[in-house]
């Protein structure tokens, strides 16, 4: 038969046990957690970038437009027997 002394000591025993279960547990959550986070924080890096890229590119689109359409109104202008094309012509873009 154990003594007080040996049931409070085992008892003690086996709720530290519990409790390293808990933290174990804690932690292996933390861990989860923390690379949920990290594969988010890379996802909306990622984002980001894709959305920097696409306003990149419809800058770069737009700015071609624009070289080309003037590229086009100087060589009307050259072609056309006045050197001058219509006002009209030039509200076309």
């Amino acid at each position: 038969m154990r003594t007080k002394p040996q049931l409070g000591l085992s008892n003690l025993h086996s709720g530290l046990v519990n409790r390293e279960g808990e933290v174990d547990a804690w932690l292996q959550e933390e861990q989860s957690n923390t690379k949920q986070v990290s594969n988010l924080a890379t996802q909306l890096e990622k984002m980001r970038l894709d959305m920097e890229l696409a306003m990149t590119r419809y800058r770069y689109e737009d700015k071609e437009k624009q070289r080309q359409h003037e590229e086009k109104m100087e060589e009307m202008r050259l072609q056309s027997p006045s050197g001058q094309v219509r006002l009209a012509d030039k509200k076309k873009f």
